[in-house]
């Protein structure tokens, strides 16, 4: 059977794994943004649209929602398996620092402009709600710090991979029904959260713990898996998301569905042009998460101003119907790429990174101890040829 891997004899497996990683990343972040853009951005600028199109978008977005964010995990897993062994001190920047700073930084924005589009008749009383979720591990930007706690549980407990696998697997299966009791004990956001760690810890540690193995399945896969995978996956997300039906064990869905991503990758960075996009964009993950949710808001609430508290644009057109998720993601993905280098060449650095003082006190601290630099200066997923 034909390999999904580039012919060329002179590229090696460790360049492909690389390529397939990035373009997997990239895929993951456009989800996520499509996700928001079909979903909230939709019921903010188009409320009452009702045609195929726009339900078509909203059922497509849906379907995702298996592999979405365990795509997320398990390449956010496979870039900190090497972490996990590293003294604590030489994994403080990149896995504690570089996420937690700008975590509470854009929850604090978030939380000043969301309220103008999540709740436009009350905005600071949303702004009130959204800050106060902050220490419960918040509501757009939850998976940084769902992200520390996984690092940290897979640091600890590197020396008991499969037990804390097993742990992760069963927490998976029991997530329905633990989750119908936290919020009689916790607050809404907090047991919201508590659930998501239950939901993704199997992925990232997949990802942390068997990288090698989820490596050997890109390298080896081929066009009938992919094309299996493809299929099965989106026959049966279909009947879940689209039909109603009730299957068990949705982890089936997942597997199924991560591998059809997994294999898509690798096939999609045999071409040069999706490999330099998505080496841009892996590079960029951490601004484009933290940047869409606050451009989405500002339109949606920029909307609702300038329609007297309904959005201005035409409901039903069709042709609007049928791009405007789309031109959404578009739009979105490319003002936080803008916002981003921008400020990264200039002073608001710090929207993105911990101010300089710190991090120059971190790093002249983890050089004393002899441990490693390079881990001190990776961002939060960040390309796989800096982190490998």
């Amino acid at each position: 059977m034909s390999r999904l891997t580039s012919p060329n004899p002179v590229q090696s497996q460790q360049e492909e794994r690389l390529h397939w990683v990035d373009t997997a990343k990239a895929s993951a972040i456009l989800l996520v943004v499509l996700y928001h853009a079909a979903g909230t951005g939709v019921s903010m600028l188009f409320p009452g649209a009702t045609s195929t199109a726009m339900t078509a978008w909203n059922e497509f977005s849906r379907m995702l929602l298996p592999v979405r964010m365990p795509l997320f995990f398990l390449a956010a897993g496979m870039l900190a398996s090497k972490a996990v062994h590293r003294p604590w001190r030489a994994a403080w920047r990149s896995r504690f620092a570089d996420i937690l700073w700008p975590y509470i930084l854009w929850s604090v924005v978030f939380g000043l402009v969301a309220g103008f589009a999540y709740r436009p008749a009350d905005p600071w009383g949303y702004t009130e709600f959204s800050l106060g979720t902050i220490l419960q591990g918040g509501t757009a930007y939850w998976f940084l710090p769902v992200l520390v706690v996984f690092f940290v549980t897979a640091k600890l407990f590197r020396g008991h991979p499969h037990l804390t696998t097993l742990v992760a697997f069963l927490l998976l299966v029991a997530q329905p029904a633990v989750a119908r009791q936290i919020p009689e004990f916790v607050p809404d956001a907090l047991a919201t959260n508590i659930g998501r760690l239950g939901t993704f810890a199997l992925w990232y540690f997949i990802g942390c713990y068997a990288a090698a193995y989820v490596r050997r399945l890109a390298v080896t896969g081929t066009r009938a898996l992919m094309v299996g995978s493809v299929v099965i996956y989106g026959g049966m997300a279909y009947l879940v998301y689209v039909r109603g039906t009730e299957l068990p064990l949705l982890v089936v869905v997942t597997v199924t569905g991560l591998m059809a991503a997994i294999t898509l990758s690798v096939w999609a960075s045999r071409f040069a042009p999706v490999r330099a996009a998505s080496k841009y964009l892996a590079a960029r993950t951490l601004p484009i998460y933290l940047v869409h949710p606050v451009l989405l808001s500002v339109l949606g609430g920029l909307a609702i101003f300038l329609g007297g508290g309904r959005s201005p644009i035409p409901q039903d057109l069709l042709i609007l119907n049928v791009v405007a998720v789309p031109v959404m993601v578009a739009v979105i993905t490319a003002g936080s790429l803008v916002a981003y280098d921008l400020a990264v060449g200039s002073r608001f650095r710090w929207l993105f990174k911990p101010p300089q003082r710190a991090v120059k006190a971190e790093v002249g601290a983890a050089a004393k101890g002899g441990s490693a630099e390079k881990e001190s200066h990776q961002p939060l997923l960040t390309s796989p040829q800096k982190s490998d």
